[in-house]
């Protein structure tokens, strides 16, 4: 399935495979315009919504399915096609389609069966958006309780919007939660009410304060199960032993905005857990000598990583006996000669996710600012800019603009304005 989606578009694919389905029951000359939903009606409901699950996950994928005929565009709003997909919501969905109602609205009616959910606010930290992007958290929370895998993406106001949400009874089966992009927490406190509430909770990756530092409450607080944390940054060695041995940790990944003391290098080395990491990430400031003491804690760890390129190579010294460069690690990341351990497809150590998120911002658009041209009078180039663009207007587009621009200048003028 996925090989054929790669090969084919969305809709092409759903063309070709009801069809197919006609062909096998009829000669090529009989098939006709009408074929297709006779097609569709040949194969279960059921089956067509399971398939449909490893394809949809955005609202445009949702679109391109109704293009294809009515029957889709209904199998396509059924819970069931939606039931166990990885699901994506992007700042473009939090438009207002009027009457109160947002894009996003439609989505979510049809994510109750959802496991794994992306969100990506780029740019919604102001204004409308920002209320939206809210509205959007919360309702995701009332109305799909199966999501045991979080993304954030890109949310300047994530700990204001969502840890409180998470900090409530909702997402009972939440088991991986990311904050990537998203703005820095001010403090691993925030975080304590998120574990206690989610005590199943597997994985956590968020980005802190460079400053803040997690305390004995953070390491208390984590749950027993959680097997992958980053990017973390300890107060005390003390700590770091108490939650490498209160938690059953694969994974740990420290902050790299901070220094390495030989303290740290030896409550890592002294904890009997720290022999079941599988991945770590050491902070920028630790030198070569300090990594090999941590590693030979570690005998399963099989990939390292260190947030620094210097001028001498990472691996090139008192670890190149049992270390080798990661070809995909840009210089930063080790791999155990022998292993064949390798990067995640979204670039980290290891990711909990079965798909990629896709960074989509359709509504940001970077426009780049011309050259002054001396030739022109003051305030001759914002004239000429404004011509530019008024000529590249599709014809309905320009038709519809000059509608809105009649009626702005009626209101004006009732309003005591401008005359027209």
């Amino acid at each position: 399935l996925f090989r054929s989606l790669k090969q084919l578009s969305l809709v092409g694919w759903l063309k070709t495979a009801t069809v197919a389905g006609r062909a096998k029951a009829a000669p090529q000359s009989s098939l006709k315009r009408g074929d297709m939903t006779s097609a569709e009606d040949m194969i279960p409901q059921d089956t067509w919504c399971k398939t449909l699950s490893f394809v949809l996950r955005t609202s445009k994928d949702l679109q391109q399915i109704c293009a294809v005929s009515k029957n889709f565009c209904k199998l396509g709003c059924e819970p069931l096609s939606w039931e166990g997909a990885s699901a994506c919501l992007y700042t473009s969905d939090l438009r207002e389609l009027g009457s109160g109602r947002y894009g996003f609205q439609g989505l979510l009616a049809k994510w109750q069966g959802c496991e794994e959910v992306f969100l990506d606010f780029h740019n919604a930290h102001v204004g409308k958006r920002r209320l939206a992007a809210e509205r959007c958290f919360l309702w995701l929370a009332q109305s799909c309780e199966k999501i045991s895998s979080l993304c954030l993406r890109n949310w300047c106001t994530a700990q204001e919007g969502a840890l409180g949400v998470l900090s409530r009874s909702f997402f009972p089966q939440l088991r991986h939660l990311e904050l990537v992009g998203c703005d820095q927490i001010s403090s691993y406190e925030a975080m304590v009410p998120v574990f206690q509430q989610h005590t199943s909770l597997l994985s956590l990756r968020a980005s802190f304060q460079p400053r803040a530092m997690a305390g004995r409450s953070f390491a208390a607080a984590a749950p027993q199960s959680l097997m992958a944390l980053g990017f973390v940054r300890f107060d005390s060695p003390e700590t770091l032993s108490i939650i490498l041995e209160r938690c059953s940790l694969r994974h740990l990944w420290l902050s790299s905005s901070r220094t390495f003391p030989s303290a740290m290098v030896r409550a890592l080395a002294s904890s009997a857990a720290a022999g079941k990491l599988l991945t770590l990430t050491l902070p920028s400031e630790a030198s070569e000598e300090q990594c090999l003491a941590a590693v030979r804690a570690c005998p399963e760890l099989s990939l390292l990583c260190r947030m620094r390129i210097g001028p001498v190579a990472f691996g090139s010294a008192e670890l190149a006996e049992d270390w080798e460069p990661l070809p995909a690690g840009q210089g930063v990341v080790l791999r155990r000669r022998g292993s064949s351990a390798d990067l995640s497809e979204n670039g980290m150590l290891w990711t909990p996710f079965r798909a990629k998120a896709e960074a989509v911002h359709e509504d940001v658009k970077t426009v780049q600012p011309e050259k002054a041209d001396p030739a022109l009078p003051a305030g001759g180039n914002r004239r000429r800019e404004l011509a530019i663009a008024a000529s590249k207007v599709a014809r309905q587009d320009a038709s519809s603009l000059a509608e809105a621009c009649a009626r702005a200048a009626l209101r004006r003028r009732s309003n005591g304005g401008y005359p027209l």
